[in-house]
């Protein structure tokens, strides 16, 4: 049985991969030129959405390790991991 633990981390996960992919639409809509439409203002606002939800998991991750008093390396390396994708700008 799942614990809640994997549980936030298999949804933040598919939060990671809808981030991703709407992150990719924008890019490849910017990348044809096209300055304003209403594809790249809706692919905009539901990345917000995304990365709202994704801080919300991430935050709420860390809470349970630290009720669960997980091992000191376990957080330091979920730390690192929130800080990689975040700042892979992904």
């Amino acid at each position: 049985m799942a614990t809640v633990m994997e549980n936030m981390k298999k949804e933040r996960a598919i939060m990671r991969r809808l981030h991703t992919k709407i992150a990719n639409e924008i890019e490849s809509t910017l990348e044809k030129e096209i300055r304003i439409c209403p594809e790249l203002t809706a692919a905009w606002s539901n990345l917000d959405e995304i990365n709202i939800k994704l801080s919300e998991l991430n935050d709420k991750i860390k809470s349970t390790m630290l009720d669960e008093d997980i091992r000191e390396e376990e957080l330091e390396k979920e730390i690192l991991d929130v800080q990689k994708y975040t700042s892979n700008g992904v």
